[in-house]
């Protein structure tokens, strides 16, 4: 069987998975199949920039295209999705959700920034979705396609899964992280996650430039290693690109650690089409996997007894009934209780100060000299204070 033939099986075999997908009520592994094998027949290679908020994804994915057009702040952070595709259009697109509808904004790649970046800008009722711009550029036009992503945990939960769910749509991802410091154990689960949606990883560490040696490099390819998890880990430094890009200084551009970032995207191109079909069939093989506990499940449930529902509903009526009874006693008794416990803290104080008084009353006519009066009161007031204390405790 030559490589179409094989291709040919998968596709018939994945088309019969979704149909049985959708029959069992599981739209969402249809989705995953067709997504897993509408990456064999791409002829460009779509990578996702993901990782921690605030890291430098977007400022990577300007070194990829050589020119600065993915918008960057330094106080406000990528909302939503954007898409940089090769076209000669030179323009941009912003779908949102508007009540129960979705419509389309059009625009140029100067109005990136107010159509992705966060802020106060936002309008009611609007939702912006995703950003599509189509640019004429020699690296997409080499057969790439970025999506610049929000950050992991910046903006708010559900963010990391709908990361990761764009990873399951790319072909590869770039996972950008500080290179001071080792990965932190939500990013670490994150691109173990990552890893299992998307065919290949590069992880790339910013700000290199500012530490010896690459940083963490090492010490991150050990955490990644030990976890099973094949990916390339490059230091970088976007303001090196950028400044190399500025002036043609070759020898910068090799510090910003670049070139070897593209050749690690360039290698994965390179056996795109293998790492697609073998991660379909892997992923039609999970799915079928899915499917067949699902329908064990549904036999198990469909071969157990039926219950005697008249007899369950019997015995939770009378359940019900015991409990409203119990219910109706228990205020009778809080309030029996209080009045009793109310009772005996008076009788107590009565007693209590009955003692005091009359020992206070044998003092003064035992007593020989005269009584300094605030001595005296003050000697009162403690004992009062003395008998009060188990009454209040009580």
């Amino acid at each position: 069987m030559n490589l179409d033939e094989a291709e040919g099986v998968l596709r018939d075999t994945s088309d019969q998975v979704v149909v049985l997908c959708r029959e069992l009520g599981r739209e969402d592994l249809a989705v995953r199949t067709e997504d897993a094998v509408a990456r064999i027949g791409r002829d460009v290679l779509v990578v996702a920039v993901t990782g921690e908020f605030k890291r430098g994804k977007s400022s990577l994915v300007n070194g990829l295209l050589g020119v600065w057009v993915c918008p960057v702040a330094p106080d406000r952070s990528t909302a939503i999705p954007t898409i940089f595709r090769h076209g000669e259009a030179n323009a941009v697109s912003l779908t949102v959700a508007e009540g129960q509808g979705q419509r389309v904004v059009k625009g140029v790649p100067a109005d990136l920034d107010g159509m992705v970046l966060e802020g106060d800008r936002d309008v009611p009722g609007l939702r912006r979705l995703v950003a599509v711009a189509e640019i004429p550029n020699r690296f997409l036009e080499s057969g790439f396609s970025l999506i610049d992503t929000p950050g992991v945990g910046g903006l708010g939960p559900g963010y990391g899964e709908a990361v990761v769910n764009l990873g399951g749509v790319a072909d590869a991802a770039i996972v950008v992280a500080d290179a001071g410091a080792p990965l932190n154990l939500d990013t670490i689960a994150f691109v173990e996650k990552l890893s299992r949606a998307c065919p290949a990883l590069v992880v790339a560490l910013s700000r290199a430039d500012l530490y010896r040696h690459g940083g963490a490099a090492g010490e991150i390819g050990e955490q990644l290693s030990d976890r099973g998890i094949e990916a390339d880990v490059i230091p970088i430094s976007n303001s090196l690109r950028r400044e190399a890009l500025r002036t043609g200084d070759a020898q910068l551009n090799e510090e910003s650690g670049f070139p070897a970032l593209l050749a690690a995207i360039d290698r994965i191109s390179s056996r795109r089409e293998v790492t697609a079909r073998v991660a379909a069939e892997a992923k039609i093989r999970g799915v079928v996997g899915a499917l067949s506990r699902d329908v064990d499940a549904r036999q198990a449930r469909a071969a157990s007894p039926m219950p005697d529902w008249a007899t369950l509903v019997t015995e939770a009526r009378a359940a019900l009934d015991s409990a409203r009874k119990d219910a109706a006693r228990w205020p009778t008794m809080l309030n029996d209780g209080v009045s009793d416990a109310a009772t005996a803290a008076e009788f107590d104080l009565r007693a209590g100060l009955r003692r005091a008084l009359k020992e206070f009353e044998e003092e003064l006519e035992l007593g020989s000299g005269a009584i300094r009066v605030e001595e005296f009161r003050g000697r009162v007031q403690a004992r009062v204070q003395t008998e009060l204390a188990p009454v209040f405790e009580a």
